[in-house]
């Protein structure tokens, strides 16, 4: 496929001059009227592009000016840079330069270019490092209050670390179906840096598991103000199957606090919506705290669960392969498992997680 893409900055600029002579020969002609200091994948025709680069059907990507392509030289070449990797050809007609001749070889005039548009980046970057370190030190010298760096011996908290550019860059590609080996290219970062990306991502996801550690072992007050409306949903959505979870326990603590809980908890659902910070503090109230250990009947030592069901598991509540058997196992017990299968089927549909 063969696209040409073109940007203006304002709906008031016209985009003829860069559209010049687009009337035949591509697939599709697009157009972004936004500011250039946004990523190019960022844009609104910027994401359709990337949306046909991921489902393997760009093979040529024509533009009118190498700025097209990003806000500065540094962003400019990582695209540029993006999209050779990926074995697609980009051609420019302002200045004239292409990654690949029609032919598929490398063309090497225009990789001379490229080498000195990023000596002009290398020289850029160090600019704006430069006048970054001026300006620390300055800072320092007469408010040396405002800047104290991190401490030695502290790190980021996973929020804090997720938040920054380039882990949700490596987000991005991953959910963009990217390999470690491509997005360590594409980002210029080591695998164990995408590798603390993917553990720390996963393990700030809620599950139903660590809904249950907090409920028994961790009770930490106002916890649901630190969760996402979407996160809240959850918590309500899975407030049966907790339940469930929970009447597996071995201890008398527990076992004895259950009849009340259940009780409040269906009036609870005899309204319309059910509070997520109102659930929360019922558990609280009702749970003794401590460490509890749960018995499953007609677990066996060597058990095969149902692959399908397992993978609909993990989708539906965001939990390991282990949590999720043990999830099936409470589902099992209650005499349900059949009745969830068939309803995460529906949702879901069966599709292998990889």
């Amino acid at each position: 496929m063969k696209v040409f893409y073109s940007r203006i900055s304002t709906t008031e600029q016209s985009d003829l001059r860069q559209l010049k002579n687009t009337e035949k020969g591509f697939d599709y002609v697009l157009s972004d009227k936004c500011s250039g200091t946004i990523p190019i994948w960022d844009r609104p025709r910027g994401k359709q592009i990337k949306e046909l680069i991921d489902e393997g059907k760009l093979k040529e990507l024509h533009i009118h000016s190498i700025d097209r392509l990003g806000r500065n030289t540094i962003d400019v070449l990582s695209t540029y840079k993006e999209l050779t990797d990926l074995n697609i050809r980009v051609v420019c007609r302002n200045p004239n330069l292409q990654n690949f001749n029609e032919d598929g070889t490398k063309d090497s005039f225009s990789e001379m270019m490229v080498s000195l548009l990023s000596i002009m980046s290398k020289f850029e970057k160090d600019m704006i490092d430069m006048r970054r370190t001026e300006g620390i030190e300055r800072t320092k010298k007469l408010h040396p209050e405002r800047y104290s760096g991190r401490k030695i011996g502290t790190k980021d908290s996973t929020k804090k670390f997720l938040q920054k550019p380039k882990s949700i860059s490596i987000l991005k590609d991953l959910d963009n179906g990217y390999g470690i080996r491509e997005i360590s290219k594409m980002r210029d970062c080591s695998f164990n840096t995408i590798y603390k990306v993917i553990k720390l991502n996963n393990e700030s996801k809620l599950s139903v598991s660590k809904v249950i550690k907090m409920i028994t072992e961790t009770q930490t007050p106002n916890w649901v103000d630190t969760l996402s409306e979407d996160e809240k949903n959850k918590l309500v959505k899975w407030n049966w199957l907790i339940m469930e979870k929970l009447k597996m326990c071995n201890e008398i603590e527990i076992i004895s606090s259950l009849p009340k809980l259940s009780t409040t908890i269906n009036t609870m659902k005899s309204f319309k919506k059910i509070d997520p910070h109102t659930l929360y503090n019922v558990f609280l109230e009702n749970i003794p705290k401590g460490v509890y250990t749960y018995t499953y009947k007609r677990k066996l030592k060597k058990k095969d669960y149902d692959s399908e069901m397992l993978e609909l598991m993990m989708k539906e509540y965001q939990d390991s392969s282990s949590n999720c058997m043990e999830l099936m196992d409470v589902l099992e017990e209650t005499g349900v498992l059949n009745d969830h299968k068939t309803l995460l089927t529906t949702k879901w549909g069966y599709q292998k997680i990889s």
